[in-house]
């Protein structure tokens, strides 16, 4: 829900309710002002009355006054004077109309008589439903009128606030471009801009700091493990060692190496995760597959696996193509290394999703199968971040990696 129709719809709401609220006690001293009214008059009755007992010394006969007198009857015991609402039809209208009586006795001739004087009250309800009618047209209109302005004034007021968020929405570490201050008048709104270029200006110094950093600390660690490389590849080939120096040095070049991978897989972890590859370029999935396959064909030759693969033509992925290819690469290389002499690879690629699926025993923790170091074997091969490498070009590319184990199978599907 947008800020600007938040604070309208809890405006309208609160006005809403003071309308109402103000209707209510407006309608109920409304209604007593208009039955004061009507009692006064009831009691100038009372007081006609009266008079005329006084002067005649008499009871009155009905009809009295135009026929304002309803009743007169002698009753047992005096009557103190009260007023009550009822009801009498009427043959003009042919419906029961609203009165309002006032019950009161009078003592002539030591005989108590009852007297019961009433007024009609659907003038009152007319006039007091006419004026309730255009308080509640005048309300509305007010409302209405209220709403929009809010709306029309809410929406200049806040434009700076909508303007900054286009701008931190098209803000990009990686970029050149830096957020445009938006002029306006408003202190809140200057102090929020001041903060953030503050802050977006350290996040690029940090972000340019840390990928300064990686890619040095790559390249440093790179020189001196291909010169361990190179050096122990030359005593390799020297025919006066004996077998335990044949073996201590061949141990050095396995280790090396498995370091050398290890540290462009966690500097490759490092570039995705600051997004350093461009958004937006489409590559040919299919033509990865299809390639990495060629390149692994002769290790699946040599573990004699029962390769079966379904590969649609020409479906693009919006995803950076060197991530493609690692993507593929590791979930290829992962099924291989792990599938047992003589067993089953199976390949999938759709519009849709890409699933690579091998044979093999069940893992013990496979909620870790996506974790960085973890391997189920202690194959000196494996880095343990080839499908963490995976899991995190999924998360930065909008795709969802998924795994399950089903009759002996371990599937891993990407999800486009």
């Amino acid at each position: 829900m947008r800020l600007l129709f938040k604070t309208s719809f809890v405006y309208f709401i609160t006005t809403a309710l003071v309308f109402i609220g103000g209707g209510i006690i407006f309608y109920y001293n409304l209604q007593g002002i208009l039955d004061e009214e009507v009692n006064e008059k009831l009691n100038v009755q009372k007081d006609r009355i009266e008079k005329y007992i006084s002067e005649h010394d008499s009871v009155p006969a009905l009809p009295y006054d135009h026929n304002a007198v309803d009743e007169i009857r002698p009753c047992v015991k005096p009557v103190n004077g009260y007023f009550a609402d009822t009801v009498f039809y009427s043959k003009e209208e042919e419906e029961d109309l609203p009165y309002r009586m006032f019950i009161f006795s009078e003592n002539i001739h030591g005989s108590n008589y009852l007297f019961r004087v009433s007024k009609p009250l659907f003038e009152s309800d007319d006039l007091s439903e006419t004026i309730l009618g255009s308080f509640g047209i005048v309300a509305l209109i007010l409302l209405v009128v209220f709403l929009v302005l809010n709306y029309f004034i809410s929406g200049k007021l806040w434009k700076p606030f909508f303007r900054t968020m286009q701008e931190l929405k098209e803000f990009k570490l990686e970029g050149k471009r830096t957020i445009e201050p938006v002029k306006t008048s408003t202190k809140e709104f200057r102090q929020l801009n001041e903060a953030l270029i503050a802050m977006t200006e350290k996040a690029r110094n940090d972000f340019r700091n840390m990928k300064s950093f990686t890619e040095n600390a790559s390249h440093e660690l790179q020189t001196p493990l291909s010169v361990i490389l190179a050096e122990t590849e030359q005593m390799l080939q020297t025919p006066s060692l004996n077998e335990e120096q044949l073996n201590s040095i061949q141990s050095i070049n396995q280790t090396t190496r498995k370091l050398s991978r290890l540290n462009q897989s966690l500097l490759l972890l490092a570039k995705i995760s600051n997004r350093q590859f461009e958004a937006g370029e489409k590559t040919d999935m299919s033509a990865v597959v299809n390639k990495k396959l060629d390149a692994l064909q002769e290790l699946i030759t040599f573990k004699e696996l029962d390769r079966r693969s379904e590969i649609a033509a020409e479906i693009k992925w919006p995803l950076h193509h060197v991530l493609a290819e690692v993507l593929v690469n590791n979930l290829l290389s992962n099924a291989i290394r792990h599938t047992e002499t003589k067993g089953q690879l199976r390949i999938t690629l759709a519009n849709d999703k890409l699933v690579v699926a091998n044979s093999g025993d069940p893992l013990s923790e496979p909620e870790k199968i996506f974790e960085r170091f973890y391997k189920e074997s202690s194959s000196s091969e494996s880095t343990g971040l080839g499908l963490a490498i995976v899991k995190q070009i999924c998360e930065t590319c909008g795709l969802k990696a998924g795994y399950s184990y089903e009759a002996g199978m371990h599937t891993f599907a990407i999800l486009h």
